[in-house]
């Protein structure tokens, strides 16, 4: 038994030591795309119980009827995930500026201009 506790206790140590390797803004993305899943299987699930606009009816009547479901289920946790991922990304606070140059680069030591002084400083 105590080989059991101690496979288990070492297999949620290296999940949670995996899951903190991912990149910062992917567990962001992922945890609002997880919300977002969740939210629109509960709205799907919502929408055919309450037979909103007859739904229900329409697809108990329809040939494939497992089809109908699967699809308003995925494209409902589709829409739900985007929004919820959108609106993760476009409320993230604003940092300065990031500066790509390289910093080792001696190229533009001043901060000023770019490749084409060379070309005025000619004419």
């Amino acid at each position: 038994m105590a080989a059991i506790a101690k496979l288990i206790t070492r297999t949620r140590s290296s999940i949670a030591e995996r899951y903190m390797r991912v990149p910062k803004l992917l567990r962001f993305l992922g945890e609002h795309l997880a919300f977002g899943v969740a939210v629109g299987i509960a709205f799907a699930a919502l929408v055919l119980m309450s037979n909103i606009s007859g739904i229900k009816n329409l697809i108990e009547d329809s040939e494939n009827p497992y089809l109908a479901v699967a699809l308003l289920y995925a494209m409902n946790a589709l829409t739900f995930a985007s929004l919820s991922m959108g609106i993760a990304v476009m409320t993230l606070p604003m940092d300065a500026p990031c500066d790509m140059r390289d910093p080792e680069d001696p190229g533009d030591a001043d901060g000023e201009g770019g490749e084409n002084d060379d070309a005025a400083d000619k004419s």
